[in-house]
């Protein structure tokens, strides 16, 4: 009867440590299609990733100007009035979504609404230039320069070409004789005109002279402001 039940007790232990032989084997020898099912996903997952973070984050429009329609010595208590209140709209794309708050650098200059993109100018305080700006769900940030500035007013000085000038024809036969001039500086729009009319005529438009004698005549330019310039032009004759 005791060996009986030796026998039996150790039969029971051999089947054991075969289930744990067997239990074992199946942890350190995974099947091939696990093993490829793992090597897929885990590929897939990282170049999906990877395709959004190298995807740069942008603003749209990429900058933003507002000028006033007074020149600085001329803006009623110094600052563009004008310009206050005025609205533009910036959108982000790219990078990795979701993106956090927009936000700006100087706030006396201008606000933005964190979450819609809308920009505002503020011009009774400051005028110049701003910072916005947007970052993304991994942390990169994307700016753009904002600016508000007065009417520029400085303009270059009236010049004609060609300048004084003399030309010596041959003889009388080679008149009419047209010469082009042109205008720099100064603010369109440009007028022409020659003070003596029956040595020469010019195109109030073009610019283009017609000498119709031997003499000196006087070509002025008057600009959109009515400033004026002038040159002279001598034909002689051989």
């Amino acid at each position: 009867m005791k060996t009986s039940k030796w026998i039996l007790l150790s039969a029971s232990l051999a089947v054991a440590m075969a289930g744990f032989i067997m239990l074992t084997g199946c942890e350190d020898e995974p099947s091939a299609d696990v093993e490829e099912m793992g090597d897929y996903q885990s590929d897939s997952h990282n170049a999906a990733y990877s395709d959004q973070v190298n995807e740069g984050l942008e603003i749209t429009p990429g900058g933003w100007t507002f000028t006033s329609g007074y020149a600085e010595d001329e803006a009623p208590g110094g600052v563009p009035s004008d310009l206050t209140g005025l609205k533009v709209t910036f959108t982000a794309s790219g990078g990795v979504p979701p993106y956090g708050e927009w936000w700006v650098a100087h706030s006396t200059i201008g606000t933005i609404d964190p979450i819609t993109g809308v920009y505002t100018v503020d011009g009774d305080d400051e005028i110049g230039e701003n910072l916005v700006s947007i970052s993304d769900s991994v942390g990169h940030v994307a700016s753009v320069t904002v600016i508000t500035e007065f009417e520029d007013t400085t303009t270059a000085p009236l010049a004609i070409l060609p300048e004084d000038s003399t030309l010596t024809l041959s003889s009388a036969d080679d008149l009419p004789y047209v010469i082009n001039y042109t205008v720099s500086g100064g603010t369109p729009s440009y007028t022409w005109s020659a003070t003596i009319p029956a040595l020469g005529t010019i195109d109030e438009d073009s610019g283009v002279y017609t000498a119709l004698s031997s003499g000196e005549n006087t070509i002025v330019v008057t600009d959109g402001n009515g400033q004026q310039e002038s040159t002279t032009i001598t034909i002689e004759l051989e």
